[in-house]
């Protein structure tokens, strides 16, 4: 007879195994963070007007006021239609490192705005960086408090915030989650990535190209052709729901889907509340976008694409050349010939290269024995 103390052992290391396999999504955005040495010292600005407490490095302090303001004028603009929450919120500033983004963890339950401004006109448009960061990355606490009511609330008792990371991942498709942020980022501020012409380009090419997928397809990708990520193709969804149904119809798929726990538990809410599936409204609404002239492409190949190409004096071209058959790697063009120069690192992508006639810059992760990995040009 096996020992007791052994089984337990072994269902524990099973447990781990399942919720990390589903929670990789947790994470994802947090892989680039550098440990922001000890000396660095944090002072704290507690909001009247919102449930939320900044962070910011000493010495920041007009940045923070800044952000401040903007936290306690917009937290409930942001939050419309949604249950309102009193549990207060950690939000921290970084201002150590290159990379351009933000997230919301529920693993050391925080909000972190990297504050470096992003150099992608498809994402900045002519908005100032922290807005963007405050429009979307509350709209994801906003979402999340979603999942602490309802029987989504016995899970997160049960379970803790890790349960219910795990759970909502589960229940709710991230097409949903990052399009209802991208939307609110426009609601909000002067421009949004829905009023960038280049934030969709990649989902109109393909709709022109290939032709309507199913939406399975848009989900589960493919090796074949490029299709646009959650971010593209959830953002036009997002904002066609929001156009047919309502401002509250997002908030109330997101707590019916987390209300009830089933198989295809999203799809059966969403056909409940909006009369149809899923797959039949994003065919409806991917439709639109496709020019009635146009004539699919129905061949099959791999992709390769050129990113940041930038002509230099001499009339060569440099640019980030990656694929499915590709090492992302940074190649001349000259008189229609090409010529690799060199294979990237875990590079940081900033959205351009920096490129004269004699050098190229771009940002990578080096090793450091210390700190584990430092960003360094």
């Amino acid at each position: 007879m096996a020992n007791r103390a052994s089984i337990e052992v072994v269902l524990r290391t099973l447990l781990c195994l399942f919720v990390c396999s589903f929670s990789f999504t947790s994470w994802g955005q947090s892989a680039l963070l550098d440990q922001n040495p000890f000396s660095l010292k944090f002072q704290k600005i507690s909001l009247k007007e919102a449930p939320l407490d900044l962070y910011f490095p000493a010495g920041y302090d007009s940045v923070a006021q800044e952000t401040a303001h903007e936290l306690e004028s917009k937290w409930s603009i942001i939050g419309s239609n949604f249950l309102k929450k009193t549990r207060r919120f950690p939000i921290v500033l970084q201002n150590q490192g290159l990379v351009s983004n933000g997230f919301v963890s529920l693993i050391a339950p925080r909000a972190e705005f990297l504050t470096t401004p992003s150099q992608d006109a498809a994402l900045l448009g002519t908005n100032d960086w922290l807005p963007l960061l405050v429009s979307h990355e509350m709209r994801h606490v906003h979402q999340n408090n979603v999942a602490q009511a309802g029987f989504a609330r016995w899970v997160h008792g049960i379970f803790g915030a890790y349960g219910q990371s795990v759970y909502s991942n589960l229940m709710i498709p991230n097409w949903l989650w990052e399009g209802d942020a991208i939307e609110t980022e426009s609601r909000i501020n002067a421009m949004g990535r829905s009023q960038i012409p280049q934030f969709k380009l990649p989902l109109s090419a393909y709709l022109h190209t290939y032709g309507v997928p199913k939406y399975a397809n848009m989900m589960g990708k493919s090796y074949q052709r490029l299709v646009p990520n959650h971010y593209v193709f959830g953002q036009y969804l997002s904002q066609q729901m929001t156009k047919d149904f309502g401002d509250s119809f997002i908030p109330s798929l997101l707590q019916s889907a987390l209300n009830h726990p089933m198989l295809f538990g999203f799809s059966r809410q969403f056909k409940k509340q909006a009369g149809k599936s899923i797959d039949q409204y994003a065919k409806d609404v991917f439709t639109k976008l496709i020019d009635e002239n146009a004539v699919p492409d129905s061949s099959k190949q791999g992709f390769t694409q050129y990113l940041y190409p930038t002509k230099l004096a001499d009339g060569r071209i440099v640019a980030l050349k990656t694929g499915f058959s590709d090492i992302r790697q940074l190649v001349e063009i000259n008189g229609g010939k090409e010529r690799r120069l060199s294979y990237f690192g875990p590079m940081i992508d900033a959205s351009m290269l920096s490129a004269s006639n004699d050098y190229v810059l771009w940002s990578e992760l080096v090793f450091h024995p210390r700190w584990g990995q430092k960003q360094q040009s």
